[in-house]
């Protein structure tokens, strides 16, 4: 998998703003990896006139709410975009139930394009999700919860290169979270490394443009079940010659209670503890 830097600039085109960033996309190398196996992941798509455009990852978090990358929903407003259920094979048209309308997008105030800094939207769905095998909620971290030099999962639509075409399942890549000071090194020449971002590695594989908004999860090992730990936000076309960059879940969670209060609707996310 790679993450492409030049994703912000695919999805900053989408909504007619000047991209200086490149986000990420597609998931270039990784794995495909079964239905039900991840449950919590969603597709965003652009409402078109003939149906929609898929444009980004997401995870569930509630029955009423779903987070992705800001950046995936600039200048978009909730009537212009749907939630995807059950896109684990896109060459296949979603049933009409797997299509959900929005009713709000609450994007971070003080998301920052040009720095790709709070990269964090949380879209609320205008009917609520309902839960089964292959649909269902992705844990948040606790406060403090840190994974550096933890094995990581990014999950994604992946291109096998920088300007190849996507596949219609999703992939998955294992990575490594790397200290922020080695990424802030590895990026220093074009962005600043904030510590509400989270850095991952690995060779020979990287996020890459579609992934943008997609979830990355650390597994319990007691409980093999999954926490969001980032974001896909950006990297650098599609290779591994630096870290990619997440947006680190365990840092807004203060903000994320607070967009589910001001939702209007029920949800009550799960959290994570790690030993």
């Amino acid at each position: 998998m790679q993450i492409l830097i030049s994703s912000l600039l695919v999805a900053l085109s989408v909504f007619s703003i000047e991209a200086k960033p490149h986000i990420a996309s597609r998931i270039a190398g990784g794995e495909f990896y079964k239905p039900k196996e991840y449950p919590f992941m969603v597709g965003l798509g652009n409402v078109t006139s003939d149906g929609y455009d898929p444009i980004c990852g997401g995870s569930i978090i509630t029955p009423n709410h779903v987070i992705t990358a800001a950046h995936c929903t600039v200048n978009l407003t909730a009537n212009k975009i749907v939630v995807l259920l059950e896109t684990h094979d896109r060459k296949h048209p979603l049933s009409k139930g797997g299509i959900i309308k929005v009713a709000r997008i609450q994007q971070h105030s003080e998301f920052n394009y040009a720095a790709a800094v709070n990269d964090i939207s949380i879209v609320t769905v205008a009917s609520p999700i309902k839960f089964k095998n292959t649909i269902g909620p992705v844990c948040l971290p606790s406060p403090g919860f840190d994974v550096t030099r933890e094995t990581v999962t990014i999950l994604g639509y992946g291109r096998v290169q920088f300007g190849g075409s996507s596949t219609t399942t999703p992939k998955k890549l294992d990575t490594t979270v790397i200290p922020l000071d080695k990424c802030s090194a590895a990026w220093a020449t074009q962005f600043t490394i904030f510590p509400t971002q989270l850095c991952t590695h690995s060779d020979g594989g990287s996020a890459c443009n579609g992934d943008s908004g997609g979830p990355v999860v650390w597994r319990v090992p007691e409980t093999n079940d999954y926490t969001l730990v980032g974001i896909v936000s950006y990297g650098e076309d599609c290779t591994d010659e630096k870290p990619n960059v997440q947006t680190r879940v365990a840092a807004f969670l203060p903000w994320i209670v607070k967009q589910i209060a001001d939702s209007g609707v029920g949800g009550e996310p799960c959290y994570s503890k790690k030993n």
